[in-house]
């Protein structure tokens, strides 16, 4: 018997565009046997994925995506199975970075600014189910109408 599984997404608590839930949801349409969450940098989504795996047909995957770098390069490495009485201490070994990002995401934000882009950092922080990231921005974006999508945010403003 086959059995599909998709071990790599991400929720509305990083960069993803679906809750944990939708994404529980998306998985048996799509008739999948097993779905990580793997947000970035936060394990938050966890409980809420767990919760809606119940009774859905798919074995849920808990995980997490740690952002890290080696040799002046960005690098994600995916944990899988993330145990629950885990959650905690990942969350607190990710504050600072979590804190570092945030500074960086307002920092881009008034850079932003200064090129003409008025964006509201305190407004996108309290629409955004979990962390902000340069995805949300990039929705911002496109939502004030800046740009026509997130692939011409990204094209024209946020390219690394």
């Amino acid at each position: 018997m086959e059995r599909i599984c998709d071990l790599h997404t991400h929720s509305t608590y990083s960069d993803g565009t679906c809750t944990p839930a939708e994404l529980i949801q998306l998985a048996r349409e799509a008739n999948l046997k097993a779905l990580a969450l793997s947000d970035h940098n936060t394990v938050a989504g966890l409980p809420s994925f767990l919760a809606s795996a119940e009774g859905s047909g798919i074995e849920p995957v808990p995980g997490v995506e740690f952002t890290t770098e080696f040799q002046n390069k960005e690098l994600h490495i995916l944990a899988l199975y993330v145990k629950p009485e885990y959650y905690a201490p990942i969350n607190a070994r990710l504050q600072e970075f979590l804190d570092r990002k945030d500074q960086s995401n307002f920092d881009l934000v008034q850079r932003l600014k200064t090129a003409g882009i008025v964006l509201d950092y305190g407004a996108i922080r309290e629409k955004a189910a979990g962390n902000i990231n340069r995805a949300v921005i990039a929705a911002e974006m496109v939502e004030q109408g800046y740009c026509d999508s997130i692939k011409q945010v990204f094209s024209q403003w946020l390219s690394p």
